[in-house]
């Protein structure tokens, strides 16, 4: 986050407060935790992780902010956290750090070569995947009952993807998103399944719940590595003529604070926070295929070559005979592929949002724009790259010069 655009702590808000944040590893986690010490350097934080945080990020965190190594799918356990802790708001990212996500962000010159292809899991370990997410968030919402102290702010972040159709509907409000009986793709489901948990949740047992739904995060991400690892970009689908809504990671951060603050009972917004999710983005929709050029050319100071482009309609039906040979050889379904006719005609329509109901209750405006957030994602994977090559440097034997040469001249 830009220093000259970090806010302060709403004027409406008390200034002693206590978070946790579930998934405080994660890249948003990061975030968090950057704009809540930036409001107030003795913030009392605690973070959730189901991993023991890599040592390179542990010490980027100050001696305050107290590490949980804990399962979600365990309430007793959860409900151990929230009495150490006593929070009086909690910031769900909506996902916990994985091994591969770790790797990514913090790697060590003895880790292999990661791939740099997207991780096809199967449709079992999707599956079980997402049953993790929505126990853990029923287990978190619970416990939080069970711990009963007044008050409780809860603030979920899932995602825009969970309510798009795929059909073109640009500019899509909250009142014409309802929930979907399938999302199209998978990986969305355990998000889609949990937000409505939180949401309803609300007003009971004295807590309060908002949820924020970024569209398309980016921003110091494993997306974002692998995106410039393969060189997505050199190929396009369509014309790139339709547009899509991207969110900033220090953005999505920034509207999880203000939702949190406006879930209150003493803010003047308490009432049109409550129990309800937000969309918001960067504010600058651009061309579908723009960031993975754009972030390419901030990499290397370059204009990347010309994309080959081709036929949405080409991909479609191929994607369509695909899934058809699939079901035709009739092979179990745990091994079934990703919806990849879904996949490849999400990258032929308009998916854009409507952000006014986060900037009129939660007075949300993006702190970090598009061209910003691109070169902020070069700029880290640049510093990412010339780490892990100084620490592969050999160690010189001495560092003294060598003795002059003794033998016969050729």
């Amino acid at each position: 986050m830009s220093s000259n655009n970090i806010p302060t702590q709403d004027a409406n808000q008390p200034a002693c407060e206590s978070y946790l944040i579930i998934g405080g590893g994660t890249p948003l986690g990061e975030s968090l935790i950057k704009l809540l010490l930036s409001r107030r350097k003795d913030a009392n934080i605690a973070i959730l992780e189901a991993h023991a945080l890599p040592p390179a990020q542990a010490e980027r965190f100050p001696n305050q902010v107290r590490v949980f190594v804990e399962d979600m799918q365990s309430q007793k356990r959860l409900l151990a956290v929230l009495e150490s802790t006593q929070p009086t708001c909690i910031i769900h990212t909506g996902t916990l750090s994985t091994t591969d996500m770790m790797r990514i962000l913090y790697p060590t010159p003895t880790d292999p070569p990661l791939s740099a292809k997207n991780p096809n899991p199967s449709m079992a370990v999707i599956k079980a995947v997402c049953t993790a997410q929505i126990n853990g968030t029923q287990n978190l919402i619970s416990a939080m009952a069970e711990f009963g102290a007044q008050k409780q702010r809860l603030v979920y972040v899932s995602s825009a993807d969970i309510v798009f159709n795929g059909k073109e509907r640009p500019n899509l409000c909250e009142a014409d998103a309802p929930y979907l009986d399938r999302c199209w793709k998978e990986d969305f489901e355990g998000w889609a399944k949990s937000e409505p948990l939180v949401l309803a949740s609300s007003g009971r047992n004295g807590l309060t719940t908002a949820a924020i739904r970024p569209a398309m995060s980016y921003g110091r991400t494993p997306q974002d590595f692998r995106t410039l690892a393969r060189q997505d970009g050199l190929i396009h689908i369509d014309n790139n003529k339709r547009l899509l809504d991207r969110t900033f990671t220090d953005n999505t951060a920034h509207a999880c604070l203000l939702a949190a603050d406006r879930l209150s009972p003493d803010h003047r917004q308490h009432a049109s926070t409550a129990g309800r999710a937000f969309f918001i983005t960067d504010g600058e929709a651009r061309p579908i295929w723009d960031f993975t050029r754009d972030v390419r050319a901030a990499v290397a100071h370059a204009i990347p070559p010309e994309p080959t482009t081709l036929s949405g309609a080409t991909l479609l039906a191929g994607a369509g005979l695909s899934s058809f040979r699939f079901w035709r050889s009739k092979k179990k379904t745990s091994e079934a592929p990703k919806n990849n006719v879904a996949l490849n005609y999400a990258m032929c329509v308009t998916r854009t949002y409507d952000i006014s109901r986060a900037k009129e209750v939660l007075e949300y405006l993006p702190v970090v724009s598009y061209d910003e957030g691109v070169r902020l994602t070069a700029e880290w994977y640049l510093e990412r790259q010339l780490k892990l090559c100084r620490a592969r440097q050999p160690v010189a034997a001495s560092q003294t010069n060598p003795p002059p040469y003794a033998g016969k001249e050729l």
